[in-house]
């Protein structure tokens, strides 16, 4: 059975005296601590933290948006020896986020026994993690509607969260998603829709900026305008 949710401190806005950076700088080239890149990010941002059996999140909301005011949801789910802050960096989704009003969800996977962060769409825990991470994440903000960004084994749960254990999840983009026998999980004549990015294509969008404004594009392409 799973546990309950909790929240970092009292899951109030994280609010940062720190000037706005670029975010690979932000960030660093090592990971960081939910902690420092939460308050980092609050500096142009209302930021919330969650916590699942002491696995920290985080929630990325337009600077100054009302709670209650439905906005969508996009969870960021990054690849295997990665991380979501990098994740994050590199599909130019943390610079879309007051441009162009959504909620961010930045979970991490948990460490391998190679001490590498992996997701896995058949690993249960990791599924319901996930999906209890979205209905947690209701009881701060207001969504109308959520898309995933998965990349690499990332991807591969975005698939099957969008697909089979998410309700009314809007469309999901997967990002070089491995290869995997769950492909035709989305089949069904219900099943969202889905865009496969390849980055090793001529036609790919390199720049950050420009894949996240692809991407984001994209999904509320696929669901009611914002």
């Amino acid at each position: 059975m799973a546990r309950k949710l909790g929240v970092v401190g009292l899951a109030v806005p994280l609010v940062a005296i720190i000037a706005a950076l670029v975010y690979l700088f932000l960030f660093g080239e090592s990971e960081p601590t939910f902690a420092d890149a939460a308050q980092r990010l609050a500096s142009e941002h209302t930021v919330y933290g969650l916590s699942l059996d002491e696995q920290p999140a985080a929630l990325v909301a337009p600077w100054g948006a009302d709670p209650s005011e439905p906005l969508p949801l996009v969870v960021a789910l990054h690849a295997e020896g990665s991380h979501v802050w990098e994740h994050a960096s590199e599909t130019g989704l943390i610079g879309r986020i007051n441009e162009d009003r959504f909620i961010l969800l930045l979970p991490n996977a948990t460490r391998d026994a190679d001490g590498e962060r992996r997701w896995d769409a058949e690993h249960a825990p990791d599924v319901e993690r996930t999906r209890l991470l979205v209905e947690e994440a209701a009881r701060f903000v207001s969504f109308d509607r959520v898309y995933l960004v998965g990349s690499g084994s990332g991807a591969g749960l975005a698939r099957r969260l969008a697909c089979v254990e998410l309700q009314d999840v809007a469309a999901a983009a997967l990002i070089d998603p491995e290869p995997s026998g769950e492909d035709s999980i989305c089949d069904g004549p219900d099943a969202p829709p889905l865009r496969t990015i390849d980055l090793g294509v001529e036609e790919a969008p390199q720049d950050p900026d420009e894949l996240g404004r692809s991407i984001v594009d994209w999904l509320v392409g696929q669901g009611s305008a914002p």
